[in-house]
């Protein structure tokens, strides 16, 4: 009878912590995609240190990501998220993500001809574009 009774109640224990977990992921996703909306697709699939550029208002930066969040850094803001970076100005968005092979120094001295000849230099095309005409 103790051995059932075992089965039972860890039986029971995996069910509520499976839920439980279900449920968390569930609102972890979700507040995810209340806070970036059409942008969670960038949050989802973007790294460290990759390179986003916004060509509606031809500005670019570097990615910080953490879990609950993603921040860009330019010339001219330390670090900003990226819901606000992205719509700066305008209600549409052009982005596109790179992801370099080397360290890019001092990109947040360069104006924005002189880092879109510095692509094409590198031959680095982008991993991901987003456009919400």
């Amino acid at each position: 009878m103790k051995k059932a009774i075992r089965i039972i109640f860890f039986s029971i224990l995996t069910v509520v912590i499976s839920i439980t977990g279900l449920i968390v992921f569930g609102l972890y996703s979700l507040s995810i995609e209340d806070h970036y909306g059409d942008l969670q697709i960038v949050y989802y699939k973007a790294k460290d240190n990759d390179i986003i550029v916004n060509e509606e208002t031809e500005t670019f930066g570097k990615l910080e990501k953490d879990w609950t969040s993603i921040k860009v850094i330019d010339g001219s803001n330390p670090a900003i998220d990226l819901y606000p970076w992205a719509f700066k100005g305008n209600d549409r968005v052009n982005l596109k993500i790179f992801r370099p092979n080397l360290e890019i120094n001092s990109f947040e001295q360069m104006d924005y001809d002189a880092f879109k000849k510095m692509m094409a230099d590198q031959n680095l095309g982008p991993f991901l574009e987003f456009q919400n005409y």
